[in-house]
């Protein structure tokens, strides 16, 4: 939700080619940064604990499928199903 109100407001920024817009957008996303990681996050880690650990281990933070620290058995799945031999 984040990142589209953000590139919403860059959008705008370039179609009405508004320097004070395009400033606007950086503190928009400089802001809601900090907002995240201060207050956000460690809301829903003492809300989830471990629970919401592993789920940030896993996904990333501004952008799906980027996280660097993902556990790579999350990442795998569970083994494909065997058929039996005749």
């Amino acid at each position: 939700m984040y990142v589209g109100a953000g590139l919403a407001l860059a959008g705008a920024s370039l179609f009405f080619e508004s320097l004070a817009l395009a400033g606007y957008t950086v503190l928009f996303f400089i802001v809601t940064h900090l907002f995240v990681r201060y207050y956000e996050e460690p809301t829903l880690r003492r809300t989830f604990g471990a629970e919401y650990d592993l789920y940030c281990g896993t996904v990333g933070r501004w952008l799906p499928g980027r996280s660097p620290q993902a556990p790579e058995e999350s990442s795998a799945g569970p083994p494909p199903p065997t058929r039996p031999s005749a």
